[in-house]
């Protein structure tokens, strides 16, 4: 799991409208089944096009002059502590 930490707020304003749009665009497009397979398929090729372009984007392929300040922060693996030289008993050997 990957964590992003963005620095500007508007990150969240940008998501906030989008989330808005899409509501409606959902809300709308539910009481039909053409509608609704229209905005499911439009849906999915848009979601192509963003990772397709954010694959671009990061081998450094295009460069829009766009510097947002985002960093990706990976979980570190659960490790036992330093010194710790006990072995660890099991549920049996407790008792």
């Amino acid at each position: 799991m990957e964590i992003y930490d963005f620095y500007d707020n508007s990150f969240i304003l940008r998501r906030t409208r989008l989330f808005q749009l899409a509501s409606s665009l959902i809300e709308s497009a539910t009481y039909s089944k053409e509608d609704s397979k229209i905005v499911k398929d439009n849906l999915c090729d848009l979601l192509q096009r963003i990772k397709l372009r954010d694959i671009i984007v990061s081998c450094g392929s295009i460069n829009d002059g766009n510097n947002t300040k985002e960093q990706v922060y990976s979980e570190q693996p659960a490790v036992r502590e330093k010194g710790c030289g006990k072995r660890l008993k099991g549920g049996k050997e407790k008792a």
